[in-house]
């Protein structure tokens, strides 16, 4: 079991054809594990670290089906929206984090806007929104919900 659920967007930082997340996202998206695992001292799913770096280009059913049981069993949930577009999966996984009632954490970027949903779910408790400049921020905020919230 993990502690924390990561879902990442991957809008933008794909390649379509093959599945593969880029170099510079997948190095951003280690940073955040390594920080979440170093310095809030989580044990971390992310889907798409667990299948070798590669996200699925079609339906897969079984990957969805394993995704949801991850998330079951893990109390925070994590999103991380892509400043490139919506994450078709990732909105989903979220929907069903807050309708297992998981702390579900969306973060942005500091230099990134919330978006106009998340910030309604926000604003009515239904979701925390952590803004961060760095990794460490990131993971130190993330702690402080999972222990307070």
């Amino acid at each position: 079991m993990s502690d924390v659920f990561l879902a990442p967007g991957f809008s933008g930082h794909i390649n379509y054809e093959t599945g593969d997340i880029y170099p510079g996202y997948r190095d951003q998206l280690e940073d955040i594990i390594d920080a979440l695992y170093d310095v809030g001292r989580f044990s971390v799913y992310c889907s798409v670290q667990e299948n070798d770096w590669k996200a699925s280009t079609n339906q897969d059913t079984d990957r969805i089906k394993a995704d949801m049981n991850e998330i079951k069993l893990a109390p925070t949930f994590l999103y991380l929206p892509s400043k490139n577009g919506i994450s078709e999966t990732a909105s989903a996984q979220t929907g069903i984090a807050i309708g297992m009632a998981k702390k579900v954490i969306v973060a942005t970027r500091q230099d990134r806007a919330l978006g106009n949903t998340f910030k309604a779910l926000s604003d009515l408790g239904i979701i925390n929104h952590v803004s961060f400049k760095d990794p460490e921020e990131l993971a130190l905020e993330v702690k402080w919900i999972s222990e307070n919230n």
